[in-house]
């Protein structure tokens, strides 16, 4: 399915989550079967596996810390421990298996997401939706922090809803693989890639 830039000119867009997305791939499309399925990459379950092992060896030291009778320091791994061990879930979770697009009963599932930050907002709601009611896929370029006051270019992968709502199923760094994506879910749905991006 080819790029429709002649869409992109006439109707800009901003981002739907401007400012966030990730700084590796968090999630590819593979197929499993009839289904194409939104899975997660392994360096995102590294990088979540990561904190669960920092809370776990931390929570592992309370004991002892007790042992020796420094309370200060089993507390102090207790809370580091814990925070970690939430962090991590909480990762392990938000790069879970996403959006999933079933062509034989012509259906998507997107699945509940929680919010990157959980006191600043609440998230996805999960939502079944038809083939017939996705208009086009949106592509857009964000910038996001990276740290060290710099920004790196950040891709963003939308279903544009025939009510003219969207949903956001991806948004990372790696611009050949949402063009990719783009165009296969393009061609599964029969219908045209809106290409927003910067060039």
């Amino acid at each position: 399915m080819p790029v429709d830039r002649d869409i992109s000119r006439r109707r800009p867009r901003q981002p739907l989550e401007s400012g966030r997305g990730a700084s590796f791939v968090t999630q590819k499309l593979m197929r499993d079967g009839r289904v194409w399925e939104y899975r997660s990459t392994g360096i995102s379950r590294a990088f979540a596996g990561v904190f669960l092992y920092l809370g776990y060896a931390a929570l592992a030291g309370v004991p002892l810390q007790l042992g020796h009778g420094f309370l200060p320091g089993a507390l102090a791994f207790l809370c580091a421990g814990g925070l970690f061990v939430g962090i991590g879930r909480h990762l392990r979770q938000l790069f879970s298996a996403g959006a999933r697009f079933d062509p034989l009963n012509r259906r998507i599932e997107i699945p509940a997401r929680p919010a990157l930050l959980p006191w600043l907002g609440s998230g996805r709601q999960a939502t079944m939706l038809k083939f017939d009611e996705v208009a086009e896929i949106e592509m857009l370029e964000k910038d996001i922090w990276a740290g060290d006051s710099r920004s790196i270019v950040n891709v963003e992968l939308n279903l544009v809803l025939n009510d003219g709502g969207r949903i956001n199923l991806v948004s990372h760094t790696d611009a050949t693989a949402i063009l990719s994506e783009a165009n296969l879910l393009a061609g599964l749905l029969g219908i045209p890639v809106f290409d927003g991006r910067r060039s």
